[in-house]
C-alpha cells in the first residue's frame, strides 16, 4: 500500500507557483506574526517565571492584553530565556558551573569512560557541619513535589 501511495504521490505535478485561494485573515492567532511578544512582554514573562509563576499563570496574565498570545509562546520565552542563562551549556554543565561559583555547596561527581557524570553528590555546607557535629541524627527529606498526604502536588 505504501508504495502504491508513493507511485501516486511522484506523479502530482505543480501547474502554479502562485497561492491558489485568497489569505485567511479569519484566524489571526495561527499567524506567528500577530502573536509575537514584544519587549515588554518578554521581560514580563522572564520576571514571572523568576518569581515562580507557573507559566499557564503567565499566559493568562499576558492574555488580559494580547488575548492571540498561546501557550506555546509562553513555554517558548521561558526556554529561550533558559537558554541565554546556560551561555550554550547543558543542563549539567550549567549545575557544576554554578556550584563551583557558590561557595555554599560542596560536590563530588564521577563520571564514566566517556566523562558522562554518572554520579553526583551535592551537599549545603551548613549541612556538613551539622553531620559532622551531631553524626548520630541524619534526616532526609525527599518528598520532592509531595503534600502531606503522600499523594503528588
Amino acid at each position: 500500500m505504501r508504495h502504491s501511495l508513493r507511485t501516486k504521490l511522484s506523479r502530482i505535478e505543480r501547474d502554479v507557483d502562485a497561492h491558489n485561494h485568497e489569505v485567511c485573515e479569519e484566524d489571526d492567532a495561527a499567524l506567528f506574526s500577530c502573536r509575537k511578544l514584544n519587549a515588554e512582554q518578554e521581560e514580563e514573562v522572564k520576571n514571572m517565571w523568576i518569581s515562580g509563576c507557573f507559566p499557564r499563570q503567565i499566559l493568562h496574565k499576558l492574555r488580559q492584553a494580547s488575548p492571540l498570545i498561546q501557550d506555546r509562546d509562553i513555554y517558548n520565552q521561558i526556554q529561550r530565556y533558559k537558554d541565554k542563562l546556560q551561555n550554550g551549556k547543558t543542563s549539567i554543565e550549567a549545575l557544576i558551573e554554578e556550584l563551583e561559583l557558590n561557595n555554599q555547596w560542596m560536590y563530588h561527581k564521577k563520571a564514566d569512560e566517556f566523562g558522562h557524570i554518572s554520579h553526583l553528590f551535592v551537599v549545603h555546607r551548613r549541612s556538613l557541619e551539622l553531620w559532622k557535629r551531631y553524626p548520630e541524627i541524619i534526616i532526609m527529606d525527599n518528598t520532592y513535589k509531595t503534600n502531606k498526604y503522600s499523594s503528588l502536588a
